[in-house]
Parts: structure tokens; C-alpha cells; sequence
């Protein structure tokens, strides 16, 4: 009953005549103009209308014939309106037009119906990669803490393979040794010669020192790993500390005609355990002059690294491969060489320095060079 237009609506017959129409939403602003067939003349008619849907009370506008809606939501509504002549009389029925007003498409039920999928969908999605996310973080935290609690075991294991190896090879050897050159004394000792009576002593002489030194190493590894070592960090002299370690190995270097040199006397004050520091400069200063050829000097050095003093135990022996450098500090991987002199070892005092360095908030490494010799690094907290 209407057409559109240039944007307008034009009816295909006389509004009065009409019953209803139908607006889109962008037409919900417009002006409804009303009159009476009455034969009084129109100023003296009075009007009331109302627009059931929006006004639930009549609305008396005099002799005034035209009303204005904006802004309309969509809907169903009933215009009304009716007409008193200059007697007082009201008509008896109203006239109404029906009106619909059409909603965006935005705002249409099948519209909402899709938001409401794509939101419940999207709601869903999300809800699931929320999930997702933390299974998938709780999982990544149970392999880290089963891969630690593998590493653990792993370090457990070779700890113990470790304590065993040296249970039964390195203490058994030693003192397979000295029961042979003690029977041999003990039941020729009237027959054999003084020269090889002494050879007798010092080969057991230095089986009991390396039997002593290493049950010192062993224990102060027990310890270690056990916890039970105290740790009491103080200010001391670092460079005195150096000077007794040389001190300690003074006689087993000359035995090889070893010079060992400080090229830093300078005070030098470090602030960690003391103790923990003498044995890691002692394991040091000892395979220096283990791994030195005869007739070589080994050279110590002091320097300040800012907040760290560094100690460079210089030696040139027969050096360290560089595939086997990794394996010096760590006890799942087994490597153990031979002094120069035959002399042997456990592979524990290297452990014990990385553990009581890494304890003093300081580090260890060395750099090597087969048959030119090594360069042991250790870093101590220097005090400010």
C-alpha cells in the first residue's frame, strides 16, 4: 500500500483510507497531521490522540491537529485519535492507524541469534584454549620437574657409581701395593740391601700419602654432598693464602726440579670461607705440578676482575684435550689421567673446587692446550 522513492514513502491511497503502514528503522522520526469531516469549523474542534506502544494516556492537544514522533524503537504501535465538536461531544469511536516500525538488521532475531552462536562459539573456543594453555603449562612443569627429578637421579647414580669406583680401585690399588713392598720387606729384610730398603720406604711413604690424601678428599666430598660442611664466609688475604698452599707443595715440586712462581705479591682481600678456598688453591696447585714435566715452572697469578679476584694457575705439562674439558668438572662423566710421573688420581678434587667455588658465589674453568700445558681460572667475591 506504499512505495519508496528518493528516500520517501508515498501511499497508494488517501491516509484515510489506510490502515497501516510499514517503516524502515531510518524512518522512525515523522509528524502525523489529523482533521475531523466534521461541518463545525476546524478551530473549533478539540483533539485527543495517544500512541498505544509508547503512551498509555490520552493526550488532549485543543484545536491543535498534527503530532511529531522521533526516535521510535522498533515495533508495533497503534496511533489513536479522536475529535470533540464545539458542543462538547466526543466521537464515539476512535480512529486508528496501525504502525509498524521495522528493526535494524542488526537488531533483528535472527541477527542476535547468530551473535549469540558466534559468541557462545567464541566463548567455547577461548574456555578451550584457556584449558588448553594451563593443561599444556601444568604438563611443561611436570616434565621440568621430572626431567630435574631425573638429573637428580642421574647425579645420585653416578655419585654412588663414583663412591663405589673408588672404593674398590682406587683405595684397593694403593694398598694392594703396600702389602706387597711391606711383605717383601717384612720377609727379606735381613737379605736386602739398604739402597732397596729405602726405595721400599718411599714407595711406601707415598702410598700412605696418597692414601691419606685421597680419604681426606673423600670425606670432604661426603661431606659435601651431604651438607654437612659449614659455611662461614670472612675477609681475609687471599695472596697470604697462596703462599701457604705453595708452601704445602714446596718439597713435591723440587722432587720434579718444578719452579713455582706468585708474579702477584700484592695484598689481595677476598671475602668467602677461607677453608673452602685453601683446598680448592691446594687441589689446584697439586695437579699443576702433577701434570708439569720435570725442569717447568708454574706460574700463579692474582688479578682484580672488578667484584672478583681471579687466580691463574699456569703450568706447561702435557695439557688437557679439549673434549675432555667438560668431563673435569662433572661426576657422570668419567675422566682420570696419569701424572707425568706416574702419579695417580680420583677426579674428586676437581668436584670438590667446582662445588666450594660455585658454594662462594665465584666460578672455575680452565683452558688447555695438549703438550703446551693448562690454564686453571678461578674466580673468589673480593671484598670492597
Amino acid at each position: 500500500n506504499y512505495s519508496k522513492e528518493n528516500d520517501s514513502y508515498y501511499l497508494k491511497k488517501s491516509i484515510a483510507y489506510t490502515d497501516s503502514i510499514e517503516l524502515d528503522y531510518d524512518y522512525r522520526f515523522f509528524s502525523i497531521e489529523f482533521s475531523s469531516l466534521s461541518s463545525y469549523s476546524s478551530d473549533k474542534m478539540n483533539y485527543t490522540y495517544r500512541l498505544q506502544g509508547l503512551e498509555e494516556n490520552w493526550v488532549n492537544s485543543g484545536n491543535r491537529n498534527y503530532v511529531s514522533y522521533s526516535n521510535l524503537s522498533p515495533g508495533e504501535y497503534v496511533f489513536q485519535v479522536k475529535a470533540q465538536n464545539q458542543d462538547g461531544q466526543w466521537s464515539k469511536h476512535s480512529k486508528e492507524l496501525f504502525i509498524e516500525i521495522f528493526p535494524p538488521f542488526y537488531l533483528t532475531w535472527w541477527f542476535i541469534l547468530i551473535e549469540v552462536i558466534i559468541g557462545t562459539i567464541i566463548t567455547i573456543f577461548i574456555y578451550r584454549f584457556l584449558l588448553n594453555a594451563k593443561t599444556n603449562k601444568l604438563l611443561t612443569q611436570q616434565n621440568e620437574k621430572i626431567k630435574y627429578q631425573n638429573l637428580q637421579l642421574k647425579e645420585l647414580n653416578a655419585t654412588k657409581d663414583k663412591f663405589f669406583r673408588i672404593i674398590s680401585h682406587d683405595l684397593k690399588n694403593p694398598f694392594t701395593s703396600l702389602l706387597s713392598i711391606s711383605e717383601m720387606i717384612h720377609e727379606n729384610y735381613d737379605s736386602v740391601e739398604d739402597q732397596e730398603k729405602r726405595t721400599g720406604i718411599r714407595k711406601l711413604h707415598e702410598s700412605i700419602k696418597h692414601i691419606y690424601t685421597l680419604l681426606e678428599n673423600l670425606l670432604t666430598w661426603s661431606k659435601s654432598q651431604t651438607n654437612k660442611i659449614d659455611f662461614h664466609a670472612e675477609i681475609f688475604n687471599l695472596t697470604d693464602l697462596v703462599e701457604q698452599s705453595i708452601c704445602l707443595y714446596t718439597a713435591s715440586a723440587e722432587k720434579k726440579e718444578i719452579k713455582i712462581v706468585l708474579l702477584n705479591s700484592e695484598k689481595n682481600i677476598a671475602f668467602a670461607d677461607k677453608n673452602m678456598c685453601s683446598l680448592i688453591l691446594r687441589n689446584l696447585i697439586h695437579n699443576a705440578i702433577k701434570f708439569s714435566e720435570s725442569k717447568s715452572q708454574i706460574e700463579i697469578d692474582i688479578q682484580d676482575k672488578n667484584d672478583f679476584l681471579e687466580v691463574q694457575i699456569v703450568d706447561h705439562g702435557i695439557g688437557i684435550a679439549s673434549e675432555n674439558l667438560d668431563k673435569l668438572f662433572r661426576i657422570d662423566l668419567k675422566f682420570k689421567s696419569t701424572g707425568t710421573a706416574g702419579e695417580k688420581g680420583t677426579g674428586l678434587g676437581l668436584l670438590l673446587c667446582k662445588e666450594f667455588a660455585e658454594a662462594n658465589g665465584g666460578k672455575i674453568w680452565v683452558e688447555s692446550t695438549i703438550g703446551e700445558g693448562s690454564i686453571f681460572y678461578l674466580h673468589i667475591p673480593q671484598s670492597k
